[in-house]
């Protein structure tokens, strides 16, 4: 995981760019190996934020020149976790409104609690939605994880970590 300052979308695209070419000078040195994938995770902050939808739509225009993957939710991480316990399509305004949706599921929830626990028996349950949201109502809206709210792209990352893609 690259360290880098905030989660404003290109300071996590330009953090992963220098984590991975730092890596590559190792590679290079026989000191370490290449990375296999990189991936840029962030947040659209809902629609109605439309400097961080530029934003957003700016990295990962960015993150796809640079052949780094992308796991974009919209409007927020919170949505995946509703994900796991049901399947929801209507519109959530920002993070503030998916998380009174999840206390619904997990009644202590708060930012940047500890909730693998609480969900990973629903692993299997947040895939399947994420994708069904997905194939049902953005594929026609395009590839752009921007253009399809409420939606997530951290199935695939998730995919990818468990080498299920």
């Amino acid at each position: 995981m690259a360290e880098h300052a905030g989660s404003a979308p290109k300071s996590v695209v330009d953090s992963a760019k220098k984590a991975n070419s730092e890596r590559e000078i190792l590679a290079k040195n026989d000191l370490d190996d290449r990375f296999d994938e990189v991936w840029v995770v962030f947040d659209t902050e809902g629609p109605g934020n439309t400097d961080r939808d530029r934003q957003a739509r700016d990295a990962v225009e960015r993150a796809r020149q640079l052949n780094f993957h992308t796991a974009v939710s919209n409007p927020c991480f919170e949505y995946w976790l509703i994900l796991h316990f049901e399947y929801f399509t209507k519109a959530i305004a920002d993070s503030a409104e998916a998380c009174k949706r999840l206390k619904k599921h997990i009644q202590d929830y708060h930012k940047n609690r500890e909730c693998y626990s609480s969900t990973k028996s629903k692993l299997k349950t947040a895939i399947i939605h994420a994708k069904r949201v997905r194939k049902e109502r953005c594929e026609h809206l395009g590839s752009h994880p921007c253009d399809c709210h409420p939606s997530t792209e951290i199935d695939l990352l998730v995919a990818s970590l468990l080498g299920d893609n």
